[in-house]
Order: C-alpha cells, then structure tokens, then sequence
C-alpha cells in the first residue's frame, strides 16, 4: 500500500515486503549450507537432490526479485498519475459561482431583485447571435463576390461584342423596353418585340458570298460581320403588318400567312413606323449580305442544309402552280440552324441594296449597296411558285412593284449587354 507523508508519497511496505523474502531466501541458504556437511555424508543421490534444491530455490528468488522490482515501478507510475489527476482543480460552472457570489458590502440597491442567472442566460443568447449574423454576413459577402466575379466574366468573354456601343436611347426608353420583356431567356436567346414578331440571333462572323456559277451571283467573295445581329424567324405576317399599318394589302387573307403586295417603299414604310412604335431606330430591311449569311446559317453548300436538293421540300414551299398556288402560312417547314423559317420558299424577300448584275465592287463589310444609277432593289429567297431557291439566288424589282409572291423580314441590330447593363438581370428566372 501507498502511505503519505505531507505531500509526499512513500511505498516502503511494498518493498519490505519482497525485502523480507530476500532476507527468508538468505537465511534458507545459510541453513542448508550448514547441514551441506551432512548431506555430503549420504551419497551421490542426496548430493544430487541438495544441488536441485539450491538451483531451485536460486532461480525462484531471482523472479521474485525481478518481479517486484518490474511491477513496483509501474505502480510507482499508476500512483503518481492518479495523485496529479485527483490534484487537478474541478472545472468551474461560472453561473453557478456567480449566484453563490456576494461582496463584502453586500450588493447595491439596483441589482438586489436582478436574477444573475437569467442575466447570464440572455448574456449567452446575445453572444449566439452575434455569431450568427457573423455567419450570415459572411455567406452574404461570398454572395456578392461570386455575382462580381460572374459579371466580370461576362464582359471579359464578350469584350469583343463591341460592348462599348454608344446608346442611342435615354433611361426612360430603356426602362420601358426592358419592363415589355418577360425574362432575360428571351433577350439571350431570342427576341420578342411587342407586336409579336419574334427574332432569332445571327452571330458576328465571315462567310463566302455568292457561288461563282452564275453572272449574277459572281464573283464569291468574303464578307464579314463584326457585330451580331437579330433577324425575324420568318417573314412578317398580315397580322403583323396589319398591327402597325391598319389595313391588310394581301390577296389571300389569313393572319399567319406572309403579307404580299406590298412594294419596297411600302416595306420602308411599315419599319418606319415599327420604329416609332418600339420607340427605337434598330428595325430595317436585311441587306443582301446579311439574308444570305442568315440564310446560310454556316453552311458553304448551295442550301442551308448543304448540297443535297431531294431535302429541299423540308424546308421549303417550292414548284408550285403560278395561277393556283398561293403562299402559305409561316414556319411550317424545318428551321436552318440559326432558327429562322421560310428563307428557301414561300415568299420572295426584299432587300435594301440596289440592284448590280454582279458583285464586281462590293464591299466585304456586309452593309447595303447603294452606289448606282439603278432604281431596282434585290429579291432574295425565292418563292412558292419558282424552283431556284438557292443561298445565292437573287432577283431584282422596280421599288414600286407589288406582287403576289414578295414579301419581306426584317433584321434588327440589337446588343443584349445594352440591356443587361441597365437592370435585365431583374428579369432572370429563378428555379
């Protein structure tokens, strides 16, 4: 057993008590070697037997010694590690020692009827909290860092969009188109002005115009567009044209079908007041250049779906009676690639560029063509009642003429970063 003097601990009764066998093993020793003489006098048995004892009786000791010595240590350290631990102070609950506290004076007046405890508590409480709106600031600040960071990739992947554009509208117009969105969805990936027309967008690019087959369509030049652009899915309809103009000039009348009869000037006309309605100078006829890159929709072949005419009626009303055939309602045909109906067949389009036999002076910029004594605009596309509808086909007409078979689209130059930059991003859906 441990016995305690003061502060310190002593184990001498566990040692004395192997101590004491030590001392019993001596005197067994010294009693044998007395009778050694007598065991010597019996013979070798006897001799034998007393040499077996005495190993024994060695080896035994020598454990016992062993042992002790071994296990006492570890006792040592067991007792010494357990008297640190019941040494330690016991942790202290501070509420607890706060309501036991009192001063010497006894407490003031105005904290007598105080409970600590709850005190305490509330203290607690506050101190959670303080925690919490530091954590919830926190997540509000990554927040606001990643919508940052977000916004400056934007500008950094469409840096080349040509994003510095001056506006041509004030604030107030901007506000007024951007509350006739629905969602941003709409501006991004397409457009829907408010009478309905809807426009698909035509990506900045170059392209090979012309074929180099015929007189009209040569020589096939480069063109390239630095700016994207929207053009209509398909050509304005009569409900459309009606909408703006107040009347319907067609001869066979149904709201979806294209509007017909209607001459160049009319066209101009009809955008002019477009514009006034949308409250914007965006809204014209294509160019050449730019119907036939929309047409094109990247493809170099002679269609849009490249150079194979038996798919041509999946995309096109084509080969049609003259005098019994009639256009027909739009995008009931397959789409191109860039999304826009109708651009092989149904109705002949106009442009804005005055008519040339070939394309010896034109620009590669891709704008209108307007030098020139001619008085005729450029057709494009073709119509029910033709068979050549080609990329590259193209015709011309007096700007008075009506017909029929000619209709138009129009092509709106349109940067959605103009908007976003004003407060779109209002109009993002939320999942």
């Amino acid at each position: 057993m441990v016995e305690e003097t003061g502060n310190k601990s002593t184990v001498w009764s566990r040692r004395n008590k192997w101590i004491t066998g030590v001392i019993a093993s001596l005197i067994s020793f010294s009693l044998l070697m007395l009778v050694l003489p007598q065991y010597l006098e019996g013979g070798p048995v006897i001799y034998t037997l007393y040499i077996v004892i005495i190993t024994i009786m060695f080896l035994v000791l020598v454990v016992y010694i062993a042992a002790h010595l071994v296990k006492g240590e570890f006792d040592i350290e067991r007792k010494i590690v357990k008297e640190r631990r019941a040494n330690r102070k016991p942790k202290v609950d501070l509420r607890e020692s706060f309501r036991d506290w009192e001063p010497a004076g006894g407490l003031h007046p105005l904290t007598q009827n105080l409970d600590l405890e709850e005190y305490a508590g509330k203290a607690y409480g506050i101190a959670g909290e303080a925690q919490e709106r530091k954590k919830k600031r926190a997540r509000e600040i990554a927040k606001e860092r990643h919508m940052a960071e977000l916004a400056i990739r934007i500008r950094e992947d469409t840096r080349e969009y040509s994003i510095q554009k001056a506006i041509q509208k004030d604030t107030e117009q901007i506000s007024e188109i951007i509350h006739k969105r629905k969602s941003v969805d709409d501006i991004l990936s397409g457009y829907l002005n408010t009478i309905g027309m809807r426009f698909a967008p035509v990506p900045r690019g170059e392209f090979v115009m012309g074929d180099g087959k015929r007189s009209r369509s040569s020589p096939a030049h480069n063109v390239r567009f630095r700016e994207p652009m929207y053009m209509s899915i398909h050509p304005v309809t009569q409900e459309q044209w009606e909408s703006i103009m107040g009347f319907n000039p067609s001869r066979f009348k149904d709201p979806s079908m294209p509007v017909i009869n209607v001459s160049h000037d009319d066209c101009r006309e009809f955008i002019r007041k477009l514009n006034e309605t949308e409250r914007t100078q965006e809204y014209q006829l294509p160019t050449e250049a730019q119907w036939e890159y929309a047409c094109r929709a990247g493809s170099t072949g002679r269609f849009c779906f490249g150079d194979d005419v038996h798919k041509i009626r999946s995309y096109a009303w084509i080969g049609e009676d003259p005098d019994t055939g009639k256009p027909h309602p739009v995008g009931l045909k397959d789409e191109n690639a860039w999304g826009l109906f109708d651009m092989h067949g149904n109705v002949w389009e106009w442009c804005q560029d005055r008519w040339h036999d070939d394309y010896k002076g034109a620009a590669e910029h891709g704008g209108a063509w307007m030098t020139g004594s001619s008085n005729d605009r450029v057709i494009r596309g073709g119509s029910y009642d033709t068979k050549n509808c080609e990329c590259a086909n193209r015709d011309r007409r007096p700007m008075d003429y009506r017909s029929k078979n000619i209709g138009f689209r129009v092509v709106m130059v349109f940067d959605p970063l103009a908007l976003l930059s004003q407060g779109a991003f209002s109009f993002v859906k939320r999942s």
